[in-house]
């Protein structure tokens, strides 16, 4: 009469006598190939988030006045994309020292006000119907921007952003500031018809700088602002940064199905050739395609429940929480900030409840 044994004490002979394919891991392990692949092509083919709008043409107009303020016009040819109605924009202004010409605005909005809070400074223009799916909506107004003159050894000088967009592609923009005696000019402008001309496309997170130098008698009882150097990382590419996330994500679970595909594989390298090449505790996981009794035993020890008791002390969970207002995205938003004013604006603010493209 055959005598019946612990597999816990089976010898490697007898496993190896009576061992069989592992047909569950192959399995999983086909499983787990399948669902890798279908992650990296996931990862490979991401594509970026479409924008709800398209600005189709930008245009700003600057005008420097003797006190040192700016008149800042802003015209924008706005196409919605989406589905969902676009009933009002806003659009960042580069700080609180600002007045809205209210005769400058134009027909299409139906109100307009000014925003400052939590560190963003712009103007609401709320239009006079909802536009969407491929309409397009032309608006402008104007402002009296103050604190934005700035003075070095060499005289005075502005150094302008126009809002831009995290989220809304710009298709073409013209960026104008008006010319004078007194102007020693602008950084890679190019001088048409009386005023330092940039024109060009924006992709979504990106700007354009207007430096414009003057001589030092130009503003001799201007009040001058603090010069501070602009924060680019409030300027992103929202759309581009989700397909970013959704790469990563995938590739992260490519590499976790690779991790379990190595230790399933172990058992068919052991199946073949006695051992695999993964160890734990200090025995080789599989033999001969079975769970190395040894390690089997040694994992049971090492996890064993502990009986000894202690008592005292009282240790509770922490929370930190941390809350910053940057250039935050949403599709119909706007934001701009001067270099030379200490106040960080954000820029595109989220609005998802009443925003529609």
């Amino acid at each position: 009469m055959k005598k019946n044994k612990d597999k816990n004490d089976y010898s490697e002979e007898y496993i190896k006598k009576h061992r069989k394919f592992p047909v569950k891991n192959t399995v999983a392990i086909v499983i787990c190939i399948v669902a890798q692949i279908v992650s990296i092509f996931l990862a490979v083919t991401a594509e970026a988030d479409k924008p709800q709008d398209i600005i189709q043409n930008y245009q700003v107009t600057v005008e420097p006045l003797e006190d040192g303020s700016l008149d800042i016009e802003y015209k924008f040819l706005w196409k919605a994309v989406s589905m969902e109605d676009l009933t009002w924009v806003e659009i960042g202004v580069p700080n609180y020292y600002f007045s809205v010409y209210k005769d400058s605005v134009s027909s299409s909005i139906k109100e307009i006000s000014d925003i400052s809070e939590d560190n963003y400074t712009g103007v609401r223009l709320d239009f006079n119907r909802a536009y969407r799916g491929g309409e397009t909506l032309e608006f402008s107004f104007k402002i009296n921007q103050e604190q934005m003159l700035c003075q070095n050894d060499n005289g005075y000088f502005y150094e302008f952003i126009p809002c831009w967009f995290n989220s809304t592609p710009v298709e073409k923009f013209e960026f104008r500031w008006k010319n004078s005696d007194t102007c020693f000019g602008a950084e890679n402008a190019e001088l048409k018809n009386g005023y330092y001309t940039k024109t060009g496309t924006l992709k979504c997170g990106e700007f354009e700088k207007m430096v414009v130098s003057y001589s030092p008698d130009t503003f001799p009882d201007a009040e001058v602002a603090d010069y501070e150097s602009f924060d680019e990382s409030l300027v992103y590419n929202e759309l581009e940064a989700n397909r970013i996330i959704n790469i990563i994500f995938f590739c992260v679970i490519a590499v976790v199905l690779l991790g379990f595909e190595i230790y399933l594989l172990d058992s068919h390298v052991s199946y073949i050739r006695g051992r695999g090449f993964i160890s734990s505790y200090g025995h080789p996981v599989y033999t001969y395609g079975y769970q190395n009794p040894k390690y089997v035993k040694a994992y049971n020890r090492a996890h064993a429940p502990s009986h000894t008791h202690s008592r005292g002390g009282f240790r509770s969970g922490g929370c930190a929480c941390a809350c910053a207002c940057a250039c935050a995205g949403g599709g119909r938003a706007g934001c701009s900030q001067k270099d030379t004013f200490s106040t960080v604006k954000s820029f595109e603010t989220q609005q998802k409840e009443e925003v529609a493209l």
